[in-house]
């Protein structure tokens, strides 16, 4: 009777200090936590909200990019606009691909597409302003679907600039979070 107590005992012990272990190497964190309790000043910026607002927007050339610039630089700065002498340059080029995703059976000879996916891809570098050192690179990707309305040309216009309007504010936030993460591994690894 006692050894399946004992034996309950060292497995408990064991999966306790396996736990223990994992969970100490364990570094995740969460990304806009700072080193003040929200509950103790709420509202106060976090370090990694403060280098947000530290990040200049290199200007773009054409308009699809440049309506990921307008949101993307809303988001960094809180509304503030793009900071003038920022340590950090961030470099984006951004376009917008259209694909048909389902067609409709007119006729037997002809098909006429009736919804389509817009995708706006967006490819970023982030570099310190002082000495050219890359922090972070990457590409993010949003789609935004729209119905093509049959005969309606004006109508099917509209609905391909709302959807790339809607796919520049959602590819303009993935980037916020994509660079947030960036500046904060970066600057932990240059303090470490």
């Amino acid at each position: 009777m006692w050894w399946p107590e004992r034996a309950g005992r060292r497995l408990s012990a064991g999966s306790a200090a396996l736990v223990a272990v994992l969970l100490a190497g364990c570094t995740a964190q969460p990304l806009y936590s700072g080193s003040v309790a929200p509950s103790v000043n709420p509202g106060a910026a976090t370090p990694v909200k403060a280098t947000l607002g530290q990040v200049n927007v290199a200007p773009v050339t054409t308009r699809e990019a440049q309506e990921v610039r307008n949101e993307l630089i809303f988001l960094l700065s809180g509304g503030r606009g793009n900071p003038a002498a920022a340590p950090y340059e961030l470099t984006l080029s951004a376009y917008a691909v259209a694909a048909s995703s389902t067609y409709t059976q007119v006729t037997t000879q002809e098909k006429a597409p009736n919804s389509q996916i817009m995708t706006f891809v967006g490819t970023y570098t982030i570099r310190e302003a002082g000495t050219g050192r890359v922090v972070g690179t990457g590409t993010r990707r949003a789609t935004a679907a729209y119905d093509v309305p049959s005969n309606q040309p004006f109508a099917e216009q509209r609905a391909a600039r709302d959807a790339q309007n809607r796919s520049a504010r959602e590819l303009a936030a993935l980037l916020v979070a994509a660079v947030a993460a960036d500046l904060a591994t970066g600057r932990n690894a240059a303090t470490q």
